[in-house]
């Protein structure tokens, strides 16, 4: 995984979270300025420890943070598919509606 990766996805767990820069630094132990320049990624490395009080503050651990996607939370995913049943179900009870007017016609000639 690059670092650019990494540090998106710890960017957008904390946004996810809510949490602000000064937040995220205090549950790490750090100054927002320094939880800053890591985020941004304005350090020359990434060592384990950093990463490790990261994936703590995130109660995770390190392996889960690394391996963590992003692409499509769970919760994005459960939302938009609660939606299109949602669409789905009306969707039929109008056919249903509409089939039962066509039936009723049918059944008047």
């Amino acid at each position: 995984m690059s670092k650019q990766r990494l540090l998106e996805i710890i960017k957008q767990l904390r946004k996810a979270k809510k949490w602000t820069h000064a937040q995220m630094a205090g549950r790490v132990g750090w100054s927002k300025q320094v939880y800053e320049k890591f985020e941004n990624g304005r350090t020359q490395t990434l060592n384990f420890d950093a990463i490790e009080q990261i994936a703590q503050a995130f109660e995770m651990t390190t392996l889960e943070l690394i391996n963590y996607d992003f692409d499509f939370p769970k919760e994005a995913a459960t939302k938009l598919l609660e939606e299109a049943m949602q669409h789905f179900q009306e969707g039929h009870k109008k056919i249903a509606e509409a089939q039962a007017i066509l039936g009723s016609k049918g059944e008047q000639k």
